[in-house]
This record gives C-alpha cells, sequence and structure tokens, in this order.
C-alpha cells in the first residue's frame, strides 16, 4: 500500500505540473533525437556488409594471367580454365563497404554474416545488463552512457585496422544500443502522466532516422565516412547532459527526495504551473519499504509471475 500511495502522489504531483507541457515535450525531443545514433548504428551492416561488384584477375602459379569475361562477382574460373586461380580480386571503387575493404567474398564470406550476429551478441548483453544498471545508478547515468559509447565506439571504428577489430567494436556498438533501447522508453515515461504515454509509441522516430540513413549512404559511399557521420550526429545528444535532469521518480525511490523537489519545481516552472504541495513527499519516500535486498534479475526468474509474463513479452517481441 505504501508504494500505491508513492505512485498515486507523483501521479497526481505530475499532472498538477502539466502533464504533457514544454518541460515534457524537451525531454521527448531530447531522448528521442538521441535514437538517430541508434537508428544509424543498427543499420550500418546494412551498407558496412553490402558486395560490391568485383572481378578477379586470373592467373596461374607462373603469374601467367589471363582475362577471362563474363566472370565478374565469381569464386572460381569456368571448367575449361580449371588450372587458374583469383590472383587478386578488384572491387568497383564507387562503394567502398567493409566486404571491398578486407576482401570479405568467397571463403571469407561468412565473416560479414558473423560480425553482424556479434553486434546483436551486443545488443542482447546491453539490454540485459542495462536495466540492472539503470535501477541501481539512475536512468540518466545510463542515457548517457549509452550516448558516449556510440559515439566513442563508431568514431573508432571508422579507424579499424582490421575485420576482427572491426567485429569488436560492433559489438561494443551493440551495447550501447542495447542500453539506449533498454532505458530510453522508460526514462522518458516517468516525466510523462499516463494520459499521454501511448503518445510516446506513436512517434515515427525509427522510420524517420532509418529513411535519413538511406539518404546518407545515397551522399556517402564509403562505410568509414558513415561510422563519422553517426559519430557527429551522436555528439550534441551528449551536451543534453545539463538539459535532461535524472527520473525524479527514481529520487524519490532512492530516497534523494531533495533533488526530486527541485526537478519538479522546474517542470512547474517551465510548463507555467504552480509548484504542487510537497510536503508529503518525505513521509511518503520514508514509507516505501527498504529491506536493503538489491533486487536482480534472478528474482525475475523466481517469481513465477514475473517469469511467465516476462517470457511473453520476450515472444511477442
Amino acid at each position: 500500500m505504501p508504494t500505491a500511495s508513492v505512485t498515486d502522489f507523483l501521479e497526481d504531483t505530475l499532472k498538477k505540473c502539466g502533464g504533457l507541457g514544454r518541460f515534457q515535450w524537451m525531454i521527448i525531443a531530447s531522448v528521442l533525437g538521441g535514437k538517430v545514433s541508434v537508428t544509424w548504428s543498427m543499420l550500418m551492416m546494412s551498407f558496412g556488409g553490402a558486395i560490391p561488384n568485383w572481378s578477379c584477375q586470373w592467373g596461374n602459379q607462373s603469374s601467367f594471367t589471363v582475362d577471362i569475361h563474363g566472370t565478374d562477382n565469381t569464386c572460381s574460373a569456368p571448367s575449361n580454365y580449371s588450372d587458374l586461380i583469383c590472383v587478386r580480386k578488384t572491387f568497383d571503387p564507387s562503394l567502398h563497404t567493409g566486404v571491398s575493404e578486407w576482401d570479405l567474398v568467397c571463403d571469407r564470406d561468412w565473416i560479414t554474416q558473423t560480425i553482424t550476429t556479434i553486434q546483436m551478441g551486443g545488443l542482447l548483453f546491453g539490454g540485459l545488463v542495462a536495466g540492472q544498471i539503470a535501477d541501481m545508478f539512475g536512468r540518466k547515468p545510463t542515457y548517457f552512457l549509452s550516448m558516449l559509447m556510440l559515439f566513442v565506439f563508431n568514431l573508432v571504428a571508422a579507424f579499424s585496422t582490421s575485420w576482427k577489430m572491426f567485429a569488436v567494436l560492433r559489438f561494443l556498438i551493440g551495447i550501447g544500443c542495447g542500453f539506449y533501447l533498454t532505458v530510453f522508453f522508460t526514462f522518458t515515461i516517468e516525466f510523462i502522466s499516463g494520459k499521454y504515454r501511448p503518445m510516446l509509441i506513436a512517434i515515427p522516430s525509427w522510420p524517420i532516422y532509418a529513411a535519413a540513413f538511406g539518404g546518407m549512404v545515397c551522399l556517402i559511399h564509403d562505410w568509414m565516412y558513415l561510422h563519422i557521420a553517426t559519430a557527429v550526429a551522436t555528439l550534441p545528444w551528449l551536451f543534453t547532459w545539463w538539459i535532461i535532469p535524472e527520473s525524479f521518480r527514481w529520487l524519490v525511490a532512492n530516497y534523494k527526495v531533495d533533488r526530486a523537489k527541485k526537478i519538479i519545481e522546474r517542470m512547474a516552472r517551465i510548463n507555467k504551473k504552480p509548484v504542487p504541495d510537497l510536503s508529503k513527499i518525505d513521509f511518503l519516500s520514508k514509507s516505501i519499504s527498504n529491506d536493503g535486498k538489491k533486487y536482480t534479475i534472478g528474482d525475475v526468474l523466481k517469481n513465477r509471475d514475473l517469469l511467465k509474463k516476462t517470457v511473453l513479452l520476450g515472444v511477442g517481441w
């Protein structure tokens, strides 16, 4: 009951502060603006793994070369040239991808799919740990850690010297994406009253940024510069650290009431609403049970009802 009372009080306070005013739109614009980095990072391998047109210079062990027409994008010579091997591959220079950078065709074509799988493994890992980190240290640090990771690792990835280095960086980029996708929705809706929360899902930020990535690819045909462009697109959102506050709900739940009050007062001021009565917030915060236990994913696995809902949601996604 005490927890329900705190929730009801904070929800009522949020409504009195406007529910969906200028302050909330500032949060939405900042957090969803940062989604451009995640979208471009996730879609990067759709270009980085693309196979440009290529051809072989055919020859034998004595370095004798032969021009064979009609063998573009093939890994073996025609049967009447069975004694020849592909001495050197030449890729179409108009499309510079990871495939052309590290010769990822023929017996090395498995590497491209492996790098994509490694990236998705990073996304899975990031998603699993981000929720715990956000509960322990706050929504704001977790969100901006994701932004920092995407900025740094995209920038470093542009200067990868081998496909193995690139694969490691794609894994780290995947972790950054997992952090963002886990925390951004919770971070945003904790500032929005329940009436307006469904609206957040309807904002088509991902399709807009995906279309923008397609336009960027039309302008930049180089995987290195696309990584740099993604890092540059991420950088401005790091400076919103001084605009976006910590979730006041998380602060109250973690007994940081004074900070929560300042954020609520700021929210009311920006929304041009009177500051609501916060005299009960100290008492309600102290009424939250604090048994000293740190909850983890293990508690979800042990709770039958939570486990069932988690599995169903996972299958749905």
